[in-house]
């Protein structure tokens, strides 16, 4: 198996759609909004012209069959598809997130245990406080780029 390349896209204005509904699509929902993409959310019967204009999707279905079929359609339009729990239907992966203002810490575990990322996550959290999202604040001050609103 090859390594994931971690990468921080910028969603800001972009459409991106999530495909199901409970706990785990609103989750990726409010993620994905918060992070400026525009999100459409198909909640019943999802089509693979659902995708038309994506960018990016999230599968929260449990039905591997829809999810190969979307996935399928989301590589015929060139877009990242991730379908939750499945896999083999996977071509990213969403990490376990710590913020501090501007500072993001993402941790992943390539999908083989998502558990373990958010535990991690939580060691790290009691180690990053908010002082190093305050610096971080100072330091683009100081060099002129982006101040988090945070």
């Amino acid at each position: 198996m090859q390594h994931p390349f971690p990468v921080f896209l910028d969603l800001t204005g972009r459409l991106c759609v999530v495909f199901g509904s409970g706990s785990a699509a609103e989750e990726k929902v409010a993620a994905l909004e918060a992070a400026g993409a525009l999100v459409r959310s198909v909640v019943e019967a999802p089509r693979p012209a659902d995708l038309e204009g994506a960018f990016l999707a999230v599968s929260t279905l449990l039905d591997s069959a829809v999810n190969r079929t979307l996935f399928e359609e989301a590589g015929r339009r060139a877009v990242l598809f991730n379908a939750l729990d499945d896999p083999p239907y996977c071509q990213f992966y969403f990490p376990a997130i710590h913020r501090q203002g501007a500072l993001v810490v993402a941790l992943s575990t390539s999908g083989h245990c998502p558990a373990l990322a958010v535990r991690l996550k939580q060691k790290l959290a009691a180690w990053i406080g908010p002082e190093y999202g305050q610096f971080l604040t100072l330091a683009a001050a100081i060099r002129g780029g982006f101040v988090n609103p945070d």
